[in-house]
C-alpha cells in the first residue's frame, strides 16, 4: 500500500481530484457536475443551519441546543474552509507528484537502508490511516443509528414537535409532510462530512509522513556522501539539496 492509496480514493470521491485526469469528456462533465453538486449542498447547508441557529437564539432556547447548533454550523465552515485550502494549494497535484516519485524511486529500490526506512514509515501510515477510517466510521454509524433510534422511539408525534433530528436546522416547509426527504438529507450530510474528514485527516498524515520520509533518505545520502563523496562531494551535495528543495520549502 502507497502512502496515498487512500487519500487519492478518498480525493476522488470527495470531488477534490482533478478533473484533467479523466481523458473521456463525459467522465469531466460527470464529475464536474458531482463536484459543484457537493459543494453547492453543504453551502445550503451553512445557509439553513444558520437560519435554525438564529431561530434558536430569537426563541431563546436552553444554551445546550444553542451551543450543539454552533458547534455543527462551525465544523461544517471548516470543512468547507480545509476543501477550499486543498483547492488553491493543489494538493491533489502534488499527491499525484508524490505517487510517482514513490512508484519510481521507492517502491523497487534496491538500496536495503532506504528499503527499511520505507517499509517503517509505511506501516506507520497504514496504522494513522486505518485507525482513522475505522474510528471515523464507527463515530458516523453509531451517532446516525441513535439519531434513529431515538426518532422511532419518539414515533410519529415526533414531527409535530420542534425537537431537532441530527441537526437544528431550519426547513421551509412543514416536517411532516417531507420527513422522509430530512431524514435522507441528514444522513447524506453526515455520511459526507466524515468522508471530508478522513479525505483531510489521510491526506494530511501522508504527506507529513511523506516529508519525514525524504528528510531522512536525504540524511541517509549526506551519511553516505560524508563517506564516499569523493573529489566533487560539493558538487554532489548541491546536487542532493537540489533533489529535496521541493520538502525543504
Amino acid at each position: 500500500m502507497g502512502l496515498l492509496d487512500i487519500s487519492t480514493l478518498l480525493l476522488q470521491l470527495s470531488g477534490l481530484w482533478p478533473v484533467e485526469n479523466n481523458k473521456s469528456k463525459l467522465k469531466k462533465t460527470f464529475y464536474n457536475i458531482y463536484r459543484r453538486f457537493l459543494v453547492i449542498w453543504f453551502v445550503i447547508f451553512c445557509i439553513f443551519q444558520s437560519l435554525g441557529f438564529i431561530r434558536l437564539i430569537l426563541k431563546k432556547e436552553s444554551f445546550g441546543r444553542l451551543s450543539n447548533s454552533l458547534t455543527i454550523l462551525l465544523t461544517v465552515i471548516l470543512m468547507i474552509l480545509n476543501i477550499t485550502i486543498f483547492n488553491k494549494k493543489k494538493v491533489a497535484y502534488l499527491c499525484q507528484n508524490i505517487i510517482i516519485y514513490e512508484k519510481v524511486h521507492l517502491l523497487n529500490t534496491k538500496d536495503l537502508k532506504m528499503s527499511v526506512i520505507y517499509q517503517a514509515i509505511s506501516k506507520k501510515n497504514k496504522f494513522l490511516k486505518i485507525f482513522t477510517l475505522l474510528t471515523s466510521i464507527l463515530g458516523t454509524l453509531l451517532f446516525i443509528g441513535v439519531s434513529l433510534l431515538l426518532l422511532y422511539n419518539a414515533g410519529p408525534d415526533f414531527w409535530k414537535s420542534d425537537a431537532p433530528f441530527m441537526f437544528e436546522l431550519y426547513v421551509p416547509f412543514d416536517r411532516q409532510n417531507y420527513y422522509w426527504f430530512i431524514i435522507i438529507e441528514n444522513i447524506f450530510i453526515v455520511c459526507s462530512g466524515s468522508m471530508f474528514y478522513i479525505t483531510c485527516q489521510t491526506t494530511f498524515y501522508g504527506l507529513f509522513l511523506y516529508g519525514t520520509l525524504r528528510f531522512q533518505i536525504l540524511q541517509l545520502k549526506i551519511e553516505k556522501l560524508s563517506i564516499y563523496g569523493g573529489e566533487n562531494s560539493f558538487e554532489k551535495l548541491r546536487s542532493l539539496i537540489l533533489e529535496h528543495q521541493d520538502i525543504i520549502k
